[in-house]
């Protein structure tokens, strides 16, 4: 199974951020339940957020999923999320130039 898990914690901005996001090939099958609460779909559409964008920037035309998504209530959000399934699609296609930077409030990824 190809997968690559990537975590974003830090602090920034006077708070903690965290998400822990495994992509891997798609129709695999989730690794685990996640479980739901108010923050999830939320979660879920910035993973995918991220995952397009990284492959949009690799101009790669492989289908990727997130497998796993993990946060806290307290210190996850979409933008750390979206992050972390980036970074976690960079690294799947073994392309480590990119990291994430906070910027105006929020997490984005650029080149190193």
């Amino acid at each position: 199974m190809n997968k690559s898990i990537y975590t974003l914690r830090k602090a920034a901005g006077g708070y903690s951020h965290f998400a822990r996001v495994t992509v891997g090939d798609s129709g695999l099958e989730q690794e685990t339940s996640i479980d739901y609460c108010d923050q999830l779909p939320e979660w879920g559409l910035a993973a995918d957020d991220g995952i397009r964008y990284a492959l949009r920037t690799l101009q790669s035309k492989k289908s990727v999923s997130a497998l796993l998504i993990e946060g806290t209530i307290a210190d996850t959000r979409a933008d750390t999320v979206f992050a972390a399934a980036a970074l976690a699609t960079f690294a799947y296609f073994g392309n480590e130039r990119f990291e994430e930077t906070y910027v105006d409030g929020k997490w984005e990824v650029a080149t190193n």
